[in-house]
């Protein structure tokens, strides 16, 4: 997507180079094959000052963010992705925050945009600043998760993105680099980390300093419905916290709170979900959930759907109600679009 990352860059290089003292820049080409490394050399001539990097293949969004996170030398970090974009105002407002008090993680409110990034066709969260003494809490706040809004404190993401890799080797026999497809990305797992048990405080600045394209305008977070959208929301997030519990990274209470959040969302994700499963994933789902879940009553529906999901009937019902509401919210942003433009 060079035409992105083109317009992407020249919105955000004149925002760093009043305070290449303080920003390094990092452009790290996934082995693009659409003229995107060309493009980058020149630009390094014209900028020396950024640093450019061509993957020999592409290794994923993952594979990419790894390397990211280990290039950077910086005491923050955060990752953009070619169609993000950084409000004005956006690079000194961070540098006057993480001067002001050390943060575990900070994450910056967005809007999100179709096509002109000067309209305002998402609106996530409100404008208020949080701040969230327990750091891990951070995560039950709106908006939190699209991964171009993290600012990472740089030496503890490293650090902990190495001990996630080898964490994954173990779990998964694969080399560590490879192994980077489990569950809610590697960007996610290294923030969720970074908050559980740190004694620095997260925070959350309300400004809209960010706006983040819309490729799906049903789902902001782009998480295309089927059995990842269930591990990365419902299932697999809170195996994930299971996983923190039992390293005593979190309180058993605070558990209590990441349960509550995913069992909201087992009824939309299991109408998203349903019509796009296989009948192996459906089973796979279906298990993990009874096993979560399986004592709530309200469970008990959503839990005979992802059962008897395979059934043409049932297929059609959960795709034409995940139709409907995707025509409906599409109709609520062109709305809000128009609204706030």
């Amino acid at each position: 997507r060079i035409r992105d990352l083109q317009e992407g860059l020249n919105h955000l290089i004149p925002q760093i180079e009043p305070y290449l003292d303080k920003v390094e820049l990092i452009i790290v080409n996934n082995a693009s094959s659409d003229g995107t490394k060309g493009w980058l050399d020149d630009l390094k001539k014209k900028f020396p000052w950024i640093n450019i990097l061509h993957n020999e293949k592409n290794v994923g969004f993952d594979g990419n963010t790894i390397r990211c996170i280990r290039a950077s030398t910086g005491n923050y970090i955060a990752i953009l992705s070619d169609d993000d974009r950084y409000v004005p105002g956006a690079i000194p407002k961070i540098l006057a925050t993480i001067a002001e008090r050390d943060y575990s993680l900070i994450f910056l409110n967005y809007y999100g945009y179709y096509k002109d990034v000067n309209t305002r066709s998402v609106i996530v969260a409100p404008e208020v600043d949080v701040v969230f003494e327990k750091a891990h809490e951070i995560v039950q706040q709106p908006g939190v998760g699209h991964y171009s809004g993290y600012v990472y404190a740089g030496p503890q993401a490293r650090e902990i993105l190495e001990k996630v890799l080898r964490i994954r080797e173990v779990k998964g026999k694969q080399h560590a680099d490879e192994a980077i497809q489990v569950r809610s990305g590697i960007y996610n797992e290294v923030a969720l980390r970074l908050t559980a048990g740190n004694k620095l405080p997260a925070l959350f600045i309300g400004r809209r300093l960010m706006a983040a394209q819309i490729r799906n305008e049903y789902d902001a977070c782009g998480i295309p419905p089927g059995k990842g959208k269930f591990d990365e929301i419902v299932t697999g997030l809170y195996e994930f916290y299971e996983e923190l519990a039992q390293e005593g990274l979190l309180f058993h209470e605070d558990l209590k709170v990441h349960y509550l959040t995913a069992l909201a969302n087992v009824p939309k994700v299991t109408i998203q979900s349903v019509p796009y499963m296989s009948r192996d994933e459906l089973r796979v789902i279906s298990s993990k959930v009874r096993r979560i879940f399986g004592r709530e009553r309200r469970v008990g529906l959503w839990l005979w759907i992802l059962e008897h999901g395979h059934f043409r009937v049932v297929r059609i019902c959960c795709l034409m109600i995940y139709q409907l509401g995707r025509r409906l919210i599409k109709l609520k942003y062109i709305f809000r679009s128009k609204k706030v433009a």
